[in-house]
């Protein structure tokens, strides 16, 4: 059942749309007999979050013999985007790299990323997501996963402190983190020593509040009817509240990496809620074997119902200047076939792009699976082409700046308005 659901849940955020292929669309390009190529591909995926990557690299040179696939890794943590923008720009780009969608606007505004638009796929994509992959109308990388943000909870903790259900609001949020503090525990552990988990709080209130695909909240921003600000303000107060009244580790967070550090302190067992992403929840659970642990949304909102957050995390694009562009692709359309793709998700504990493909099916993840299958899910608004600000940066940095309460939320406010128009000046827009 939770299988069928999960296979599923993606798909229902927006109708389908065929990326002009059939299932048994030959793949498009042979090596020539005896001659060996390689093929670079750079990505963010290291150690045990390659899951399952090795294998199909080696799947795809196995089916084409005198092909080599060339995996580097970069953590995004070590700054892979500059480092893919500055190879791409001095034509050192690999053939094949990662990209989120926001990578990947200034990609394809500089020219590094294929146009895959007529290319046969072997499977069809949901329309939310080939739009988030086609900033200036064309197809330009494919997704080949979705990971659902939210928090995983340790139930034995809640239920020590008398909670004995899963908050759906904020109040009740804010309620369960009062009696945990009470009960002598950290209601939240998290990690920001990028700014990660308290921009993901941010970012979740922002994907809520303008939860259509289609909203144009950043039209107006850039028009100049909206303000940075107004799409992240209230969020900076929520977030600032969890601080000033102790729900959290506080500034110890700057020094804890959101999968390693935080997770480290999570799993000693005095904690209730830990911002997370899906990939995570093998590692918690098995650390927290003898403890109840589910994965559910985060309730930013007072409103109900809980919304789910279910992201494009990785999309793989082909590079315009390679000399091996029909391998590349040939590649892309390798990692698309179902099986291969199932054999990836699964590895990472996510949700498959394709309509009907197969997910994972962790029965921890079943609170937020049925948020995802009742259709209450955001995955972000449109972004315009011209909007090439780095805005993760600017989050990231709020987070840090407001766990330290170095500023108040308003102050904070102005200056993200501030830097921001500061940015798009510098970028000509």
């Amino acid at each position: 059942m939770f299988k069928k659901m999960t296979g599923a849940i993606c798909g229902l955020m927006a109708g389908a749309m065929v990326l002009g292929g059939v299932i048994n669309a030959p793949l498009i390009a042979e090596a020539s007999e005896g001659e060996e190529v390689t093929l670079r591909f750079l990505g963010w995926k290291t150690g045990k979050e390659e899951g399952a990557l090795p294998e199909i690299i080696e799947g795809f040179e196995k089916e084409n013999p005198g092909v080599k696939i060339e995996y580097e890794a970069i953590p995004t943590t070590n700054n892979y985007n500059d480092v893919l923008n500055t190879r791409l720009s001095t034509g050192e780009g690999s053939d094949i790299y990662m990209v989120s969608d926001s990578m990947l606007r200034s990609c394809v505004k500089n020219g590094y990323a294929e146009d895959l638009s007529d290319i046969d796929f072997a499977g069809e994509y949901q329309d939310n997501v080939k739009k988030l992959l086609s900033p200036d109308g064309k197809f330009s990388a494919i997704p080949i996963e979705e990971a659902g943000i939210g928090m995983i909870v340790n139930m034995d903790v809640l239920r020590a402190a008398g909670v004995e259900t899963l908050p759906q609001t904020w109040s009740q949020l804010t309620d369960a983190c009062e009696k945990v503090k009470e009960n002598g525990g950290t209601p939240f552990i998290m990690g920001n020593k990028t700014g990660w988990s308290g921009a993901i709080i941010m970012c979740y209130g922002k994907y809520t509040e303008f939860m259509e695909y289609d909203n144009d909240i950043y039209t107006k921003v850039l028009n100049g009817e909206k303000t940075m600000g107004d799409m992240y303000g209230k969020y900076f107060e929520k977030y600032s509240e969890l601080i000033e009244k102790g729900y959290t580790n506080g500034q110890e967070s700057l020094g804890m990496e959101f999968n390693e550090g935080a997770v480290t302190e999570f799993v000693k067992g005095n904690s209730a809620f830990l911002m997370a992403g899906t990939w995570m929840i093998s590692e918690v659970s098995q650390a927290l074997d003898d403890a109840e642990t589910v994965f559910t949304a985060f309730p930013i909102n007072d409103e109900e119902p809980l919304v789910a957050q279910c992201s494009l995390s990785t999309a793989l694009a082909v590079n315009s200047e390679s000399e091996h562009k029909d391998l590349a692709i040939k590649f892309l359309q390798y990692f698309n076939d179902n099986e291969n793709l199932k054999l990836y998700v699964e590895s990472q504990n996510a949700f498959s792009p394709l309509i009907g493909g197969t997910s994972m099916s962790l029965p921890e993840a079943e609170p937020f699976a049925e948020s995802l299958a009742a259709n209450n899910v955001t995955v972000g608004c449109e972004i315009p082409q011209e909007f090439t600000v780095d805005e993760w940066t600017f989050v990231t940095k709020a987070a840090q700046s407001l766990t330290l309460q170095e500023v108040t939320p308003e102050e904070l406010n102005e200056q993200f308005n501030a830097e921001f128009d500061k940015a798009m000046m510098l970028q000509g827009n």
